[in-house]
């Protein structure tokens, strides 16, 4: 790879490379982004300071970044970082990248939550990851108890320590929890004090594994090489799984009238609403996200 000197230069050559494994739209898509991330300025000063200099040590990251991205390694990982929300989150191979689908459910679940409760409410989120979701309910709702949970310690790890709070912008914390969501609610939660009591929380909100392991085929080799499988995949047998498991978290921690969000599986949704008003729950509903795909199911206890 030759030596970029100015700005327009690396942001040209960066694209040439990848080019080899990306569309030319692709490929300028993700040598701008790589510009933007490592420099921390917008992508369209590679043309306003185009002859500005480029140093060889941000040019020599830039080459490993491209060389990653080479081998279809998400961006989000090369860089470390993914936008949700409005925030800019810490991601690794530990968690799933946060997608466009997951941040209309944080908006829809804010929406419906403020019109009918106000902003003094609390928040369960349940397989969280990254924390995507419960730091961006902590932001949205600074008056609000909010807990996270997931299994996975690594997961946990990053998410707790995402830099979203700022002296600018402080934003409290959530709750951190360990815990196996198929083994029940855990007594860990149930007796926290500094948590609302059982039968108390305002709305729980998840987007637990629901990719169907027959379903491998359908998904990018960037996703199945690099993201982590139990997060993603559930048996075929069983796919419902997680949302059974869910439905418990609901009828013991949810207040009367407390609200449910999750995204789902595309092809489970009306199996997911039969099964939830066989189980008493209210107000069910099955959504569109903005491609058109029945994506979240809400519901009232």
């Amino acid at each position: 790879m030759m030596n970029a000197t100015t700005y327009a230069d690396a942001v040209r050559e960066m694209t040439r490379q990848l080019e080899s494994a990306y569309t030319q739209q692709e490929a300028k898509t993700l040598a701008l982004r790589l510009f933007s991330s490592r420099l921390g300025v917008p992508e369209y000063a590679c043309w306003t300071d185009a002859d500005k200099p480029v140093s060889e040590a941000i040019w020599a990251q830039w080459c490993g970044d491209v060389l990653q991205l080479l081998r279809h390694r998400p961006w989000q990982y090369v860089v470390g970082e993914a936008y949700f929300d409005g925030h800019s989150f810490l991601v690794n191979e530990a968690v799933l990248i946060p997608r466009p689908e997951t941040e209309e459910l944080v908006r829809l679940a804010a929406d419906r939550v403020e019109r009918r409760w106000g902003s003094r409410v609390s928040w369960l989120d349940v397989c969280t990851g990254s924390g995507c979701i419960a730091w961006s309910l902590a932001a949205r709702f600074p008056e609000a108890s909010v807990c996270a949970v997931d299994w996975s310690q690594a997961a946990l790890s990053l998410a707790a320590h995402q830099p979203i709070s700022s002296e600018e912008c402080p934003v409290r914390s959530p709750f951190f929890l360990r815990a196996d969501v198929l083994q029940g609610v855990p007594e860990d939660l149930m007796q926290e004090t500094n948590l609302p009591a059982p039968g108390t929380w305002t709305a729980l909100v998840s987007n637990p594994p629901y990719v169907r392991v027959s379903e491998r085929d359908q998904m990018a080799a960037s996703v199945l090489d690099y993201e982590p499988e139990m997060a993603l995949f559930v048996p075929d047998e069983d796919p419902l799984l997680f949302y059974r498991a869910l439905m418990d978290w609901a009828k013991v921690l949810l207040c009367p009238g407390g609200q449910v969000f999750w995204e789902i599986n595309e092809a489970l949704g009306e199996d997911l609403c039969a099964m939830l008003r066989s189980e008493g729950f209210r107000a069910v509903e099955l959504l569109e996200d903005f491609r058109g795909r029945p994506r979240f199911v809400l519901f009232e206890k």
